[in-house]
């Protein structure tokens, strides 16, 4: 499931931004600057997942 996630947010980042889930946050939360953006739906998901934009 975390390969289908990385590939929803791919596909809904606009050019140059990096997009990240929750859980991958949570692991590098003390390292990286990042933007918490509304939750999205994507398919193969029921649930919307938690999303942030990684500030470069």
């Amino acid at each position: 499931m975390p390969v289908n996630i990385a590939a929803r947010l791919q596909g809904i980042a606009n050019g140059g931004e990096i997009l990240i889930s929750h859980k991958t946050f949570q692991k590098l939360s003390d390292k990286i600057d990042v933007e918490a953006l509304p939750p999205v739906t994507v398919k193969g998901i029921n649930e919307p997942i938690s999303v942030y934009k990684v500030k470069v």
